[in-house]
């Protein structure tokens, strides 16, 4: 995973205490390689390469509010590029996760077709005006 040394932020805006645990298979379940406590309306940086410790299986990231299983989970191929993961309980107990990633890469695409057709209008021009010239002497 190229994404190994990115910090992905956790945000927990319930009320309640939210567990992460970190599941790769074949270990029993109940043993997990890493357990993320966020307090209510806190915010926790993890690095991800310690939420991905082995690139061969799947890592599953299992949540929990007030030590229940809130029957949400992620695998590790969906939060690799992210870059905050926001969690939030509606109005009928459910649990809701949203996943926000970099937008640079779309972002230098476009600047780069901007340029692209910056300098084709100049290169344009430019043959307009050498023409022009060219033609008068």
């Amino acid at each position: 995973m190229s994404d190994s040394g990115r910090v992905i932020e956790f945000e927990n805006r319930s009320s309640v205490e939210m567990e992460i645990r970190i599941f790769t298979p074949p270990d029993r379940p109940d043993r997990y390689k890493k357990i993320i406590r966020i307090e209510p309306c806190k915010t926790q940086k993890v690095l991800s390469q310690s939420l991905f410790p082995d690139p061969i299986n799947h890592t599953f990231l299992l949540f929990f509010t007030d030590g229940v299983y809130a029957r949400r989970f992620e695998l590790s191929q969906d939060v690799v590029g992210c870059t905050n993961i926001t969690c939030e309980i509606n109005h009928d107990g459910e649990l809701n996760i949203q996943r926000f990633k970099d937008k640079l890469p779309a972002a230098l695409r476009i600047l780069k077709e901007k340029l692209q057709w910056g300098r084709n209008k100049i290169n344009n021009n430019l043959r307009k005006f050498s023409t022009t010239v060219f033609a008068a002497v």
